[in-house]
């Protein structure tokens, strides 16, 4: 059912055309480089370990007593103890069967070691309704000693055990949960979920997401960047890109821009060859090399002579020299190279130069520098906007542009530029 769900949203989001980007990725978290989708598949999951999460507190036990008014055991042992093999009667319930189901299938994800909360009083006992007394936990039951992990005496215990009897087949549970071994802490599970108050769906989500889109941390693009670039790009370098560079405007055009860089989304002919075996392979813009992804976008000597020409007009705007990195201009990654108060103007800049060719994709054309400055005079009033979307004081917007506001006024004499209401 997930999957047919999973194709049909598929087919929406790329409007029945072959997908650019692996599914994977699209459900990623932003902060990760992904797109947010929803996984209905770990949306559903999720749903049902919080819902676990009253088997597991065993605090509300009015709910417990109606889902479970004929089990036999402890709910902690139909959750650790595989009870519900023994009793299939457990799994036969509309409800029950789905949670324990879906439980089993995500244990060893959320607890992959012997968890606090499990409450070996609560496995031991037989089950009957209106049962009264508290089910002790290992967090209650445990102490540390030099040889590790261990019950605590007996005389330390007396007092909320029933007896020898109990507290000997404590010790013997123990000694079967210990070869799983013991969390040092506890888990992320169990503070967010079990003796969490808010949110509980929204954790568990992200959770479950962390870990099925685990392999996917290092993605094939930024393996296809630093081959491109010549060297790696550090991990915390596309983290800032994902959680703050790509937030400089509230313009969603800008963050899809940089998003379509970063993807190599872009068709080059070398791609329109392999798709239908068909074709010339070679630029569209210098009709000389092969037409490959960087080579479109940076490499190709007329695409060189353009990005040679805002790379000279940022130097005059900004009057001051920086490297000329194809990692800033094309994927918009700065660092202490662009002065702080310049950053927000650099990233205008370069996705304005980034979107005219864009324009002009599998054209000869190659934009001019009026074009771009063109372009950069239009995007002004989008930073407008963004200060006002966001609350930003007043002056946001002409710290950021007055350097170039002043340049242009320079350039074109006597013409004073006004954009929009400050």
């Amino acid at each position: 059912m997930f999957k047919d769900w999973q194709r049909t949203l598929s087919r929406f989001i790329w409007q029945g055309k072959r997908a650019r980007i692996k599914y994977k990725l699209l459900t990623d978290r932003r902060d990760r480089g992904g797109f947010a989708v929803p996984n209905l598949q770990l949306y559903y999951e999720a749903s049902c370990l919080c819902w676990t999460k009253e088997w597991i507190a065993l605090d509300n036990t009015d709910l417990l007593d109606l889902e479970g008014f004929n089990i036999r055991h402890g709910w902690h042992a139909y959750l650790w103890q595989d009870k519900g093999k023994v009793h299939k009667g457990f799994s036969n319930h509309i409800i029950r069967g789905a949670l324990l189901e879906v439980w089993n299938r995500c244990k060893r994800l959320v607890e992959k070691d012997t968890p606090w909360w499990l409450s070996p009083v609560d496995i031991l006992i037989t089950k009957k309704l209106n049962m009264e007394g508290k089910r002790w936990t290992y967090a209650d039951l445990l102490r540390r000693s030099d040889k590790g992990w261990e019950i605590k005496t007996y005389e330390e215990l007396k007092d909320k055990l029933s007896g020898w009897l109990q507290y000997h087949q404590i010790n013997a549970i123990w000694r079967e949960h210990k070869k799983t071994g013991m969390s040092k802490n506890k888990s992320k599970f169990q503070l967010e979920i079990i003796e969490g108050k808010s949110k509980l769906l929204t954790k568990m989500y992200n959770q479950l997401l962390d870990w099925d889109t685990m392999d996917e941390e290092i993605k094939d693009v930024m393996i296809k960047w630093a081959i491109d670039l010549g060297h790696p790009i550090e991990y915390e370098r596309w983290t800032k890109l994902w959680t703050k560079d790509m937030k400089f405007s509230a313009c969603v055009r800008f963050r899809e821009n940089m998003e379509k860089m970063m993807y190599r989304w872009y068709i080059t002919p070398i791609k329109l060859v392999k798709m239908y075996r068909t074709g010339d392979k070679t630029c569209w813009k210098c009709r000389k090399k092969e037409g490959d992804f960087f080579h479109m976008w940076w490499s190709c000597e007329e695409i060189k002579k353009f990005w040679g020409l805002v790379y000279d007009e940022l130097k005059k705007i900004l009057k001051y020299t920086f490297p000329k990195k194809p990692e800033a201009f094309l994927l918009g990654m700065i660092g202490e190279e662009i002065n702080k108060d310049d950053q927000i103007f650099f990233q205008y800049a370069t996705v304005s130069a980034r979107i005219l060719l864009a324009q002009s994709w599998k054209t000869s054309h190659i934009p001019t520098i009026s074009d771009w400055q063109n372009k950069l005079i239009e995007y002004m009033d989008t930073a407008i906007m963004t200060q006002k979307i966001r609350q930003q004081r007043n002056n946001k917007f002409i710290n950021d542009w007055n350097k170039f506001l002043s340049y242009m006024e320079l350039t074109l004499g006597n013409v004073k530029i006004t954009v929009g209401t400050i």
